[in-house]
């Protein structure tokens, strides 16, 4: 979504992504990302334009100026409606933003990037680039906090790694480094100073050491396994070679008698020859 906005400038894109990364969060930062973004945007566009501005004033200023006005009107040909919310949504977010009362909730974010969204795809086409997709709220409701139900599960998860990796521990599978390792995660303080994407860059992080760990451990359970194993095979072999050695024996002897009473059968009928 708004991925044309890299054709008017890369600093417009990135500001959009910061934005939509507050989408994501669910943070009340998007509504300062979204002056950031709308501003620029505005800017940006009258610069292109070579129409004279003021670039140290503000979004909501500029709106008023009596050119810009004119130009986003009558050029690009904006309609009066999403003008006006233009103007609408920059005051409350300002006025809001220094009562720090404004929360973020989904309508709010469908309804301003759908102002945002007419006002740069009337001026594309105005510039007669055409390859821009339709606006798609269902893009957005996906995405709504999205980063905090990621946050959630990666903290079950983490949570249930720990408590697989103590059992191996204690059951004496896990090597003494990795024990070292897991004890670093586990000791961990949560940086709440974050952003929620990265906090869950850093729990991902942690959690693929644990993944390591773990397929450590059942290596090791594994060649323990092996060595006992081992050790029956050996076992079970000596013990054959034993029952073998004693089954030798005991043909041998069977066969000593028979010997020898074929010997004394031959002897006595050699005797009776004689006779």
């Amino acid at each position: 979504m708004f991925n044309y906005l890299e054709k008017l400038d890369n600093s417009i894109m990135t500001r959009y992504q910061t934005l939509e990364r507050n989408v994501r969060s669910k943070s009340n930062s998007f509504y300062d990302s979204y002056l950031d973004l709308l501003e620029s945007t505005i800017k940006r566009i009258l610069e292109e334009e070579s129409i004279p501005f003021d670039d140290t004033r503000t979004c909501g200023y500029l709106l008023k100026e009596e050119t810009t006005k004119v130009f986003f009107k009558e050029k690009i040909m904006i309609d009066d409606y999403s003008y006006g919310k233009l103007l609408d949504y920059t005051l409350k977010i300002n006025r809001h933003k220094h009562k720090n009362e404004k929360y973020v909730t989904i309508e709010a974010v469908i309804n301003y990037l759908r102002i945002y969204y007419n006002l740069t795809s009337q001026y594309f086409k105005f510039k007669e680039f055409h390859c821009i997709e339709s606006f798609d709220a269902d893009f957005f409701n996906n995405i709504f906090g999205i980063t905090i139900r990621e946050n959630n599960e990666l903290k079950i998860e983490l949570n249930r790694m720990r408590e697989e990796l103590q059992k191996s521990i204690e059951e004496k599978n896990v090597s003494i480094q990795d024990i070292e390792i897991f004890r670093t995660i586990l000791n961990a303080k949560e940086n709440e100073t974050l952003a929620m994407d990265e906090q869950n860059q850093e729990l991902r992080n942690q959690l693929n050491k644990l993944k390591d760990i773990k397929l450590n451990s059942i290596e090791e359970k594994m060649n323990k396994t092996i060595n006992l194993l081992l050790d029956l095979q050996s076992y079970i072999a000596e013990s054959r070679a034993v029952s073998l050695g004693v089954g030798l024996t005991i043909t041998d002897k069977t066969d000593l008698d028979r010997r020898i009473e074929k010997a004394r059968m031959m002897l006595e009928e050699e005797h009776r020859g004689r006779k």
